[in-house]
């Protein structure tokens, strides 16, 4: 699988599926914004302001990065909220905080010993005010990899990186995309040269992914429903050949049986808010593109 350029692949076109079929998601949520104009309930604002503007919001999409390692952000979600609650979102309060009392606010993300430490870390390193920190020094740090550094500096401070987990990987290698043992960068280059350089293209495209991987492309895949059936997946959990053949009109299927590189289509939705811009007429209709792509797509 080396070698394979983001450019060849059908990036794009499945970026616009998955928006089209789940919408915007609305990510990084703040949990400290939730029930405020543009943000729901649980702080996701989609098609709301862009966000974090603030040093404060920008420290808690990083406390956020640490705490939803190895969990689901439903419990570091928890965890969240324990913290503001206590006013431990505040990095001066933070840092004041004592290790065991920091744990146990956290305790619901799990491995809350560690992760008290790993914030107590962070919170030194950012300093105040906050600058746009290096990638370089965050992955200096004790307990900051690749994906926490990135969503870190992707959701926090609007920096062109996109986010790669276990979800963006499991879709990927599905897709014939990826090789088992292809490394972190050689992903991240994947979709970052297959997408428009844009902050927010590269979150919402990782906020989709992680959204379709858990309704759809999960462990066991539940393909019924699924926007990528057909020509971008067979519903085959294993990819047999893989080799996908470049991109425009949809390439010939290797032996093992699919079709891929379809060309991209107009995605759009009556009513649907105005992302990028663009306007697209289907049949009588006049409607919103939703892709914030910025691309002539008719």
């Amino acid at each position: 699988m080396g070698g394979r350029r983001g450019a060849d692949l059908p990036v794009v076109d499945l970026y616009r599926r998955l928006l089209e079929h789940y919408g915007p998601q609305g990510w990084w949520p703040l949990v400290s914004r939730a029930g405020q104009p543009g943000f729901d309930h649980r702080g996701y604002h989609p098609g709301g302001p862009e966000v974090p503007t603030a040093d404060a919001e920008r420290f808690e999409v990083a406390v956020g990065a640490v705490l939803t390692q190895n969990t689901s952000f439903r419990n570091a979600e928890a965890a969240l909220l324990r913290l503001l609650t206590a006013g431990l979102l505040d990095r001066e309060n933070l840092l004041a905080c004592g290790e065991r009392e920091l744990a146990d606010a956290i305790r619901p993300s799990g491995y809350y010993n560690q992760k008290a430490r790993k914030l107590r870390i962070l919170a030194e390193a950012l300093g105040s005010p906050y600058g746009v920190p290096e990638r370089g020094a965050l992955l200096g740090l004790w307990g900051i990899g690749a994906e926490t550094a990135d969503s870190i500096l992707l959701y926090g401070y609007h920096v062109p990186v996109f986010v790669v987990d276990l979800y963006t990987r499991r879709l990927a290698g599905r897709l014939g995309w990826i090789g088992e043992r292809d490394p972190y960068p050689a992903l991240q280059s994947l979709f970052a040269d297959g997408l428009p350089v844009r902050t927010s293209v590269y979150g919402e495209c990782h906020a989709l992914i992680v959204r379709h991987a858990k309704e759809h492309c999960r462990k066991k895949p539940s393909c019924a429903g699924c926007p990528l059936l057909g020509d971008l997946c067979t519903g085959d959990e294993a990819v047999a050949g893989g080799a996908l053949q470049g991109r425009g009109a949809a390439a010939a299927a290797p032996a093992g049986g699919r079709r891929c590189c379809a060309p991209p289509r107009q995605f759009a939705r009556e009513g649907a808010p105005v992302i990028c811009g663009v306007d697209l007429t289907l049949g009588n209709n006049s409607v919103s593109f939703l892709c914030g792509l910025n691309l002539d797509c008719q």
